[in-house]
């Protein structure tokens, strides 16, 4: 009988995976001028970075570092980056200078480190590639980091400063995203800086025309291993050849991890690959096949109302492509807090024992624990902790499961 449970959960688990998120109704978005920031940044800038983050999500404590395309604006990429924070990521979209394509700049050099000096430029402002001008104020680190300090400071209950060791970035907590041109700065950065994962859509785009092959730097070595490396473009993009993207991932060496894998038909996790594309035509015109796979304007929308790519686009966070979420999922059935919202006390019931509980705060920090419990039920003092929305983690076996509790 107890078997007969199990797969049953298993199952349900299994279609319900990939709809855990938060309360998107708790979502907060920041959104402030670089020249509000920096005072060196004249003309004044219109166009804002965006920040995001859901006070109800039990945080990740990853940043998302999402760079868009040629031209193109955070406003007007917030399909992903709002998903993404709606399930527990820390999230900051970029606005940077981007009015020439790395295309544009290096297609028909004959420098060959032209695209690895055209991303040297953009994100920290060194002078070396002679179609762009960029200096450090205006660079995307620089900009980056002013946007961390003032999230820090400005809203210190969301704990951004933990993505930072000083007055520099804490890649190590850095998921990086990108689309078009932000793929291919998302992917040199995580070449040069060891991140979580490194995500492209559409790109990156560096192929060098006058020598047939893509940029020498993307063979070089890299402080992000292949494997935490994914990408998803469409067969049809029209700016972008995707064989010549798939050059840059070869040179990348994530085909070591598995075949491209169609996402039309397909579901997470996708045979576990890192090269993801899609077969989906856009009929919009323009370069509506190369947005698709990531920008508001083309991204398809499914009879529901939700990105039809939105699975894809949580495989690649890493959200649904590991087996202990099933494990998990199965937990979390067989689980039960109460009462909630509570004010002196805390009851943990499960069918089966677990081994330690934790509870954490809005900032991650965890406030209480019991350890080696081996129990299926325990009730806990919380008499103590300030009114607010914490974090109850149970673990048992080698898999835990995190629930949100109110206490007033």
């Amino acid at each position: 009988m107890r078997l007969f449970t199990l797969i049953s959960i298993l199952l349900l688990s299994i279609n319900n995976l990939y709809s855990q998120v938060c309360d998107t109704n708790a979502l907060q978005i920041h959104k402030v001028s670089a020249s509000t920031l920096d005072a060196n940044i004249t003309p004044f800038e219109l166009n804002r970075h965006h920040a995001f983050f859901n006070t109800s999500c039990a945080p990740k404590n990853k940043l998302v570092f999402y760079l868009v395309g040629t031209f193109g604006n955070p406003k007007l990429n917030l399909l992903f980056t709002k998903m993404a924070a709606n399930y527990g990521y820390h999230v900051i979209s970029i606005k940077y200078p981007n009015n020439t394509s790395a295309t544009t700049a290096c297609a028909t050099e004959n420098d060959t480190t032209c695209y690895e000096n055209f991303h040297k430029e953009i994100i920290f402002g060194t002078d070396l590639c002679p179609s762009i001008s960029v200096d450090s104020t205006n660079s995307i680190y620089v900009r980056s980091v002013k946007l961390l300090e003032y999230l820090s400071t400005t809203y210190p209950s969301e704990n951004w400063g933990q993505f930072m060791i000083g007055n520099d970035i804490d890649w190590t907590k850095v998921i990086t995203a990108g689309h078009s041109q932000g793929a291919g700065h998302s992917a040199y950065l995580s070449h040069i800086f060891p991140v979580q994962r490194g995500l492209m859509f559409a790109g990156p785009n560096e192929y060098m025309n006058n020598y047939n092959r893509v940029a020498p730097w993307f063979s070089s070595t890299s402080a992000t291993a292949d494997s935490n490396l994914y990408t998803f473009s469409s067969i049809h993009d029209e700016l972008s050849n995707f064989s010549k993207q798939y050059a840059a991932w070869a040179g990348l060496g994530i085909p070591d991890n598995g075949d491209t894998v169609d996402v039309i038909g397909n579901n997470c996790p996708y045979n576990s690959t890192r090269m993801l594309y899609t077969t989906n035509f856009v009929t919009a015109g323009g370069w509506s096949n190369h947005g698709a796979v990531v920008s508001d304007d083309y991204t398809p929308i499914d009879v529901n109302g939700y990105p039809l790519y939105q699975d894809v686009w949580k495989y690649m966070l890493g959200i649904c492509d590991l087996p202990t979420n099933i494990i998990e999922s199965i937990i979390n059935n067989e689980v039960n807090v109460f009462p909630i919202p509570a004010e002196e006390y805390i009851v943990v019931q499960s069918q089966n024992s677990f081994d330690n509980i934790e509870i954490i705060n809005s900032l991650g920090e965890t406030v209480f624990i019991k350890k080696d419990l081996k129990l299926n039920v325990t009730k806990i003092d919380v008499s103590l902790l300030e009114p607010g929305i914490y974090f109850i983690k149970i673990n048992a076996d080698k898999s835990s499961i995190t629930k949100k509790v109110i206490i007033q």
